[in-house]
C-alpha cells in the first residue's frame, strides 16, 4: 500500500475494517472480499455509501475529493485474498 494511501486508510478507514483491512463483523467487511468495482464506482460509493448502504456513516475524518480518489485507485488493486 502506498503510504499515502496507508495514512489515509489509518485515519479514515481503519477504525471499521480493521487494522489489516479483514473487516470488523457486523461492523464493515473484508476488502478482500469487498466488490469488485471501478474507479469510478470506488469514487461515487466513497463520496456517498448511503447510496449503497442507508444506515452507512463516513467516520469523523473522512477523506476529500483526492484522498478519494486514491483510496479508489487502491481499492481496485487489491487481489482477491490479499489484504492492505
Amino acid at each position: 500500500m502506498p503510504e499515502k494511501v496507508r495514512d489515509i486508510y489509518n485515519r479514515s478507514c481503519q477504525s471499521c475494517h480493521g487494522i489489516d483491512g479483514r473487516g470488523i463483523a457486523g461492523i464493515a467487511p473484508d476488502l478482500a472480499k469487498a466488490n469488485r468495482r471501478s474507479v469510478e464506482d470506488w469514487v461515487r460509493y466513497l463520496q456517498s455509501p448511503q447510496r449503497a448502504h442507508p444506515v452507512s456513516q463516513h467516520p469523523p475524518l473522512w477523506p476529500d475529493r483526492e484522498e478519494v480518489r486514491m483510496l479508489a485507485e487502491f481499492l481496485t488493486t487489491i487481489p482477491k485474498n490479499d489484504h492492505p
